[in-house]
């Protein structure tokens, strides 16, 4: 991102911004570290991996579980995720007690991880999902067993295949606190 006397002026910077509440983020460890130190009060926290290789390191797991842990945490966004980790896997799964709020978008592994993981995520008041690369068939109506969907107050599907599309009308009568309804390119 800088070179090296920039980047730990960058970084020394983020570490004393300790009243954020919101934070977009590039995925990388150090910076991650270094805005979720126990003096920050994050509760907003995206992470964005863009890079045109599919493989990378997941290695800020305990970083992100630690940030769950911290009271803090209330909104998640993981973006370009195409990689799945067992770390990242426990940490979604301490993150369904405590997270208001997910967003998954280009996450496919981070999508079947936490439909194989089976953790009820019933503190969701909103969600924002990408349906259209994960290699299951129905993310959606596997998804929705572990949610509590009278709580859902604002629900987004992104690039929904026509047999989610399909499922998510038989549960549109069970999201009776929705109130902020997107559906982004979805097929029929």
């Amino acid at each position: 991102m800088f070179g090296r006397r920039h980047q730990e002026a960058f970084l020394h910077m983020l570490r004393v911004c300790t009243s954020l509440h919101t934070v977009q983020l590039p995925y990388a460890v150090d910076v991650l570290e270094a805005m979720t130190t126990p003096a920050h009060c994050v509760q907003d926290l995206e992470l964005q991996h863009r890079s045109n290789s599919p493989e990378y390191p997941l290695d800020a797991a305990p970083i992100i579980e630690r940030w769950l842990a911290s009271g803090h945490a209330r909104r998640l966004s993981l973006v370009g995720f195409s990689t799945g980790d067992a770390g990242l896997g426990k940490a979604l799964a301490l993150a369904a007690s405590t997270l208001s709020n997910l967003c998954l978008t280009d996450s496919p592994a981070v999508v079947e991880t936490i439909i194989s993981n089976g953790v009820a995520w019933t503190h969701l008041t909103e969600l924002d999902l990408g349906l259209s690369i994960t290699s299951t068939g129905t993310p959606l109506r596997e998804l929705v067993p572990l949610l509590n969907l009278s709580k859902l107050q604002k629900l987004t599907l992104r690039d929904a295949p026509g047999n989610n599309l399909d499922f998510f009308e038989t549960i549109l009568p069970s999201l009776v606190a929705l109130t902020d309804l997107r559906l982004v390119h979805v097929n029929r």
